[in-house]
């Protein structure tokens, strides 16, 4: 079985996979910060379990940290106790029936708050709710073929702002391949818990984007919600700004970029020759560099953002984009509380698709043949100024 699922999961961890090998000082750049590896855990997978993070919440009680994972192939999540790196419980949850959540897949998002949790997928464009003992609370369906709904990507793709009152992350994607206007709402949406109500909210596409048209990869964005000052702070893929929301709506950008990173470009006039040639189309994409996964720790003032330089010129395999990692490389950089930017490191070694902040460390899940476990490495954070 597990050997099943290894297969079944090959392009999804080609897409995502980095190099091996442990980092050296060569990997940090003008830094005034260093990564310094203390530790390393081990969570073991049982044989129904793929060693590949689809989706995860780092939930924290009063009593215990625990890192939930979701299991595609039997619609549950598996709960570990991160204190002692062992397997907790598995909470498992009904396909159909009154509280059904449906047939959990490699694009499945949840996240959990309290006794409550959260499921969007992308490919149904439906919001669940479950509630205590699996309750269904809310099923949500947003419509197979509306344009304007969720896209559920990582990150804090639905956060709590208020009491019963939860923001959830859309995009744009309806205006891919076509020219961006100016003025365009990129779409979120605020859900009440307490009328199940889903409106829109304000959110206006970044002006890089204005008079271009883009790829459906290029109009994803990644966020997270700062909820002390109720901020929300988004990754775009061709920015190497982040930009900040304000609970006034305003806006500000940062810069938290890198010059190793290819700039990305809209579509040629002739796109067409671009959109309908696979090996084209897939050479314009992963030849340009990407900003990609964001990632928040509140406990250290600590912004982490995840980047792709761009696949080599004339080296990209259309089938296996990402698969030889001699020819591009992935970046993690760091920001402080006032967004200035503190690090740059090359990540090869390291999937942007899980990261831990955990009593003062940085745990970053390395990419390993392994199939019985995830590793986790265990990072601590020191100054690199004299």
């Amino acid at each position: 079985m597990k050997k099943l699922i290894s297969v079944s999961f090959l392009l999804y961890i080609v897409l995502n996979c980095f190099s091996c090998g442990e980092s050296t000082d060569d990997d940090h750049f003008d830094s005034k910060v260093i990564l310094s590896k203390v530790g390393q855990i081990e969570l073991s997978l049982d044989s129904l379990t793929a060693n590949v993070v689809t989706s995860y919440f780092h939930l924290k009680t009063d009593s215990t940290d625990y890192f939930a994972l979701l299991n595609i192939y039997t619609n549950s999540i598996y709960l570990y106790d991160l204190e002692t790196s062992l397997l907790d419980r598995i909470i498992s949850y009904p396909e159909e029936g009154p509280n059904g959540v449906g047939k959990f897949t490699n694009v499945t998002e949840f996240v959990m708050d309290g006794d409550t949790t959260f499921f969007y997928d992308r490919t149904k464009k439906v919001l669940y709710v479950s509630g205590a003992d699996k309750e269904l609370l809310l099923k949500h369906p947003f419509g197979m073929m509306n344009p304007e709904s969720p896209y559920g990507m990582w990150g804090d793709w639905i956060s709590k702002t208020d009491r019963n009152i939860y923001n959830l992350s859309g995009a744009v994607v309806k205006y891919s391949f076509q020219d961006i206007p100016y003025g365009l709402d990129s779409l979120e949406f605020e859900l009440n818990l307490m009328t199940n109500e889903v409106k829109k909210s304000f959110l206006p596409i970044p002006i890089e984007y204005v008079n271009g048209s883009w790829l459906t990869e290029s109009l994803r964005y990644y966020r997270v919600f700062d909820s002390g000052d109720r901020s929300f702070i988004y990754s775009w893929p061709i920015s190497d700004s982040i930009f900040v929301k304000a609970p006034d709506n305003k806006i500000s950008s940062f810069y938290l970029g890198s010059d190793k990173v290819k700039q990305r470009v809209p579509l040629p006039q002739n796109k067409e020759k671009v959109l309908m040639d696979f090996q084209r189309k897939a050479s314009f994409l992963y030849e340009q560099g990407s900003y990609a996964n964001l990632y928040y720790s509140p406990e250290q003032s600590l912004f982490m953002r995840f980047a792709y330089s761009g696949v080599k010129d004339g080296q990209v395999d259309a089938n296996a984009p990402y698969a030889d990692t001699t020819l591009y490389e992935k970046y993690i950089i760091l920001g402080d509380e006032n967004f200035n930017k503190v690090g740059e490191f090359r990540s090869n070694q390291y999937s942007p698709n899980a990261v831990l902040f955990r009593e003062g460390y940085i745990y970053l899940l390395r990419n390993t043949d392994d199939e019985d476990h995830l590793v986790f490495d265990k990072f601590e954070l020191i100054s690199n100024e004299n």
